[in-house]
């Protein structure tokens, strides 16, 4: 079946009706989309649209609107190649008739939902294609981060599903290796050479890490994610108003989420990577085209290097069946029983030591050792826990001398002693800048554990981390660092082979550079 929108779609910033970046996306071959979603005045809205229609006389683009905008008075007025409106996710809105006008109109009707429940409903109602707004999409978004949202989706029979939320160049691999049928491109181009947005707006983009940006309204199911500067007066009114209903908190949305002065910035952490694309790619069109080569190089290394396959690089150098690690848990694994039952299934298991003291630590330790005779296994240690305690447990651990290490919340320093003792010790790396340190540090196992994982975890998400990881792995192998010093355990939210295929594909353009991921 043809495909029926693009791979790549390319929403222009939220509200702004300044064309040029939906001109320059549906060029290039992507479906640029003029973002009206939290509301527009409709003669503004038909002017710019009408704009665009000058410019792209036989290169079709869409437009992205609230429920309460579509009429067919309004449509008739948009211009023949304004093939696709995209409609927003909103209360009480009758899907069907939605779908109805628009496809009445002889356009697609894309239906956007940022939960599970919505996309099915969507699909039910008719609808052509899917978005999926992940927690990490720019403005409205779901409770649950794109990876979980799309796998969760893909569960049951869906139209097309396009992924909106964390979509970078490996990102966009991911989702496709995934079943998706596209991503959606935002924050990565606002700095790109056509982006509407201000020169002092950039500067300030420029140099975010993906911590930047919030959530606000969680309860409202109209959560929204926004960035604004610590202590500014948007802040407060948002904050104020998610007390109140549902009508009223979407009211304030839409009178304080913008790129006016004094509004909170509709945006994601996808907008931290926008000036490492813009610098290399410099246009728009550049960075959709890139979008969707590493998409499909991703894929397709996925499928030659199998970078998560039995006895892969990494199963190797564990000595286990599959390059899959079991993370350490409390209360759950810490029995060499448990630890057995991992190592007999092919994988690396992994104690969790959490705070037990000198006579537990021992005991688990030199049972664990009989138990699994030659086949490998670990210890895991928390690297926050009192000096003393930390003491005991590393002088039975080296006592004992298991293979493996992994320590959460640790320090590079703490890997490199126990890698002097020859175990081969992870560090848990919540952020790039971290990340970018242990390296510089000389550590060289990391797990890369997004916000879907249990326990200790940082403040981004899977793909947000995972992303941003790939790229500073990157840059170190372009400076010289070797591929296969570098053991790269992706966590968080990986479960069955979807998502698995998930992970191969963003980690496939490393592991054809030597780098053991799993």
């Amino acid at each position: 079946m043809p495909r029926i929108l693009p791979r790549v779609v390319a929403l222009s910033p939220g509200g702004m009706t300044d064309p040029c970046l939906s001109i320059a996306a549906s060029r290039a071959g992507a479906l640029g989309v003029l973002d009206w979603g939290f509301g527009i005045d409709v003669e503004r809205a038909i002017e710019s649209a009408q704009r665009v229609g000058q410019f792209l006389v036989d290169r079709p683009f869409g437009v992205r609107v609230p429920p309460d905008m579509v009429a067919e008075a309004w449509l008739s007025r948009l211009p023949p190649h304004c093939r696709v409106v995209w409609v927003t996710e909103g209360t009480g809105a009758d899907i069907a008739q939605l779908v109805d006008v628009i496809q009445g109109s002889g356009r697609l009707m894309v239906a956007e939902a940022t939960s599970r429940e919505s996309a099915w409903s969507s699909a039910a109602a008719g609808c052509d294609a899917l978005v999926l707004s992940g927690q990490e999409a720019a403005g409205f978004g779901g409770e649950e981060p794109s990876f979980i949202l799309l796998q969760a989706v893909l569960a049951r029979s869906v139209p097309p599903v396009w992924v909106r939320g964390g979509i970078g160049l490996h990102v966009a691999s991911a989702c496709l290796a995934m079943g998706a049928e596209g991503v959606v491109a935002e924050g990565a181009l606002l700095l790109a050479r056509e982006s509407p947005l201000s020169e002092e707006v950039r500067e300030r983009i420029e140099r975010w890490d993906g911590s930047e940006t919030v959530v606000l309204g969680r309860g409202t199911s109209a959560q929204v994610r926004v960035y604004a500067a610590p202590g500014a007066p948007v802040l407060e009114r948002l904050k104020q108003a998610e007390a109140g209903d549902r009508e009223s908190w979407r009211e304030a949305v839409r009178a304080n989420v913008g790129w006016q002065a004094g509004q909170a910035w509709p945006v994601g952490p996808d907008a931290s990577w926008a000036g490492t694309l813009a610098r290399r790619y410099v246009t728009v069109g550049g960075i959709v085209q890139a979008l969707e080569q590493a998409a499909l190089d991703g894929v397709e290394l996925a499928q030659s290097h199998r970078p998560l396959g039995e006895h892969s690089p990494l199963a190797h150098a564990h000595s286990t069946r599959f390059p899959i690690v079991q993370g350490p848990m409390t209360r759950v694994s810490d029995t060499a029983a448990f630890a057995d039952a991992v190592a007999e299934g092919g994988g690396l298991p992994f104690l969790a030591l959490a705070l037990m003291r000198r006579p537990e630590v021992r005991t688990l330790l030199e049972e664990t050792k009989t138990r699994l005779g030659e086949r490998t296994w670990g210890v895991g240690l928390l690297g926050f826990v009192p000096p003393e305690l930390r003491r005991e447990q590393i002088e039975e651990i080296l006592a004992v001398r298991p293979p493996f290490a992994l320590i959460a919340g640790g320090r590079p320093d703490q890997a490199l002693a126990l890698e002097k003792a020859g175990i081969a010790t992870y560090l848990h790396v919540p952020s790039p800048g971290l990340l970018r340190q242990y390296l510089n540090d000389g550590a060289r196992r990391f797990v890369l554990e997004g916000r879907e994982c249990g326990g200790h975890v940082g403040p981004r998400s899977s793909f947000v981390l995972w992303e941003q990881a790939a790229e500073v792995i990157g840059q170190a192998l372009d400076a010289g660092l070797s591929g296969e010093q570098v053991h790269l355990l992706f966590a968080g939210g990986i479960h069955d082979a979807r998502s698995a295929a998930g992970v191969a594909a963003l980690a496939a353009p490393l592991a054809a550079r030597g780098v053991k991921t799993g």
